[in-house]
């Protein structure tokens, strides 16, 4: 949330724009240019210093994205139009991303391309001295899991909870206009061997998105289909309640090309 002097540089610029705005519009239209390079600058500053991803996606582009085949072009051009209407806050009838693939295909390096075009491309109104609006929630793994039980639960892991305060844990956690989620299920058992609490986050979570139309972009090592010696697909470890949502929501692509890292004899 922004605080009055996190806007204050931002908000003292407006002003001497809106006095001249009669006067002298030759040097309001060229004030109304410094000052969106000004904020594009300090978008992408701010999206530097908060760029969960790791240095080695620093450079990681949609235009940096070595395609061999359709398939990973389509990835692609998919993963960069939901960014893009995220940006522009536009809906889509699928506004779910989800890829699911082994290691090594750069479904991370496409979240990460999507990151940095948000931040590239952020509206005005969503970048303040010290705070950018319009960046997307990033979460790892489990890390969203664990940060919505201990919202709930706190110290005492013993307490009961209601779904209101879960629901409420997830929307604080989800503000923004995306929500990414990168290598979905790691360590997770299926479903039925999860516990009540792990259950009703993982289903309430997916509902709330659903519901609210929050755009996400999910990536996964777990295969949609079941291969042939058995092991655990996503809808095992989502479960058919949350499942049925990403069924309807989502965009389900198979990343199945070879490993980058593969190729370059790094695995």
């Amino acid at each position: 949330m922004t605080t009055p002097a996190a806007k204050t540089g931002g908000d003292a610029i407006q002003q001497i724009l809106r006095r001249i705005r009669p006067a002298d519009p030759e040097r309001l239209a060229r004030l109304e240019r410094e000052e969106a390079d000004r904020l594009h600058r300090l978008g992408l500053a701010l999206a530097r210093r908060q760029f969960p991803f790791g240095e080695r996606f620093n450079d990681a582009r949609f235009s940096t994205y070595r395609t061999t085949d359709p398939a990973q072009r389509h990835a692609r051009d998919s993963i960069e139009a939901a960014a893009q209407a995220a940006v522009e806050r536009t809906k889509r009838k699928r506004p779910w991303v989800i890829m699911s693939g082994p290691p090594g295909g750069g479904k991370s390096h496409l979240l990460a391309a999507a990151y940095w075009y948000m931040a590239g491309h952020a509206r005005r109104e969503d970048v303040y001295d010290g705070y950018h609006a319009g960046l997307p929630r990033v979460y790892f793994a489990g890390e969203l899991f664990d940060t919505i039980r201990g919202a709930v639960y706190g110290a005492d892991r013993r307490d009961k909870t209601a779904p209101d305060s879960i629901r409420a844990a997830i929307r604080a956690r989800t503000i923004g206009p995306l929500v990414i989620i990168d290598d979905y299920g790691v360590g997770l058992p299926p479903i039925t061997a999860q516990s009540q609490t792990q259950q009703e986050i993982t289903f309430t979570l997916f509902n709330e998105l659903y519901n609210s139309g929050k755009p996400l972009l999910l990536a996964t090592n777990l295969p949609i289909e079941r291969a042939r010696k058995g092991g655990l697909r996503l809808c095992d470890v989502l479960g058919a309640r949350a499942w049925d949502r990403c069924q309807e929501a989502a965009e389900i692509i198979i990343c199945n090309w070879p490993s980058y890292r593969g190729e370059r004899g790094l695995l």
